[in-house]
């Protein structure tokens, strides 16, 4: 599902992004224009319920950044972050990406899949309309200094647009220079509508899944 998109007289594979959500519905809430967070500048260029564009800016380096999201009509997101003459492009879950190379016109496949493992859970406590499915643990691990690119990472893993927390997740991990994060993931459906899938996911710093960074609930669409 990668789209072409074409920069600067070249085609590329390309992805966009989106926002933040609630627990009981699937509609994207609008965040703050800007705000400041460990160290970076963020600012939504834009942001709606199937596509956000988000502005990275070090306040240090005054270095610029770029993540776009895309949201299709079945609700499968793809993530591009724009970078150093660099562009990457990742699908859902961030099990395949693709990085071009604007300088050199070359691109390489990235590979971020992780197995995930299904553990036996107490059912956590079932929110409004919504039925516990199962749970399961993983990780990703990303050799990448690029803020934009370490949120498309966190995103990805929910499968969903860009929310406030997610960036605050990815700009800790930046900060901490961090190249791996564990998480663990409680499934859902909507009990009226078994295809409307929700999660809630843990965002850990240690690979016992402790040190909890944040978590992030998402309801599909």
């Amino acid at each position: 599902m990668f789209k072409k998109l074409a920069i600067s007289g070249v085609l590329i594979f390309s992805t966009l992004c989106s926002s933040t959500f609630a627990l009981a519905n699937s509609e994207v809430s609008v965040q703050a224009t800007k705000k400041l967070e460990n160290g970076f500048e963020i600012e939504y260029l834009e942001n709606t319920k199937d596509y956000q564009k988000i502005k990275f800016t070090n306040q240090e380096t005054k270095e610029v950044e770029y993540l776009e999201v895309v949201i299709d009509e079945n609700g499968q997101a793809e993530y591009t972050a724009y970078y150093n003459n660099k562009v990457t492009v990742l699908n859902q879950d961030a099990t395949l990406g693709y990085e071009l190379n604007l300088e050199t016109n070359t691109t390489k496949t990235i590979d971020l899949s992780e197995s995930k493992i299904d553990i036996q859970a107490v059912a956590p406590e079932e929110p409004g309309n919504y039925v516990y499915q199962t749970t399961f643990k993983s990780s990703k691990s990303f050799d990448t200094a690029i803020v934009s690119l370490i949120a498309g990472i966190v995103a990805s893993v929910y499968g969903g647009p860009i929310t406030g927390v997610a960036t605050g997740i990815a700009t800790f991990l930046y900060s901490t220079k961090a190249k791996q994060f564990w998480y663990v993931t409680d499934l859902y459906y909507y009990k009226d509508f078994p295809g409307k899938p929700a999660s809630y996911t843990k965002y850990y710093a240690y690979p016992d899944y402790t040190n909890l960074i944040n978590s992030i609930w998402y309801v599909g669409f």
